[in-house]
């Protein structure tokens, strides 16, 4: 795609195209990561905890709310593993 765009040496370039495939196999998108995949992935890890923290030195307060999210997660699995054994 770079040759037909006509992109000359360039070590940005360069090292994006080393991925290109990669990306795009992984993701299923074009350009690696699209907006529509990360963005509620974005929205649930750090629009939603800052909505509900203090505002004054949020990031804290995100990580630590973003840990128990992630422990409760792991603890329903775990619930519903021994459940149905």
């Amino acid at each position: 795609i770079f040759e037909t765009v006509g992109i000359t040496f360039s070590l940005p370039y360069q090292y994006s195209y080393q991925h290109y495939v990669l990306l795009t196999h992984l993701f299923r998108a074009p350009n690696g990561l699209c907006s529509s995949i990360t963005g509620p992935k974005y929205i649930k890890a750090a629009k939603e905890p800052w909505m509900h923290s203090s505002w004054y030195k949020p990031l804290g307060q995100i990580l630590i709310t973003n840990k128990c999210l992630d422990k409760l997660a792991a603890s329903c699995v775990d619930f519903y593993l021994a459940q149905n054994a």
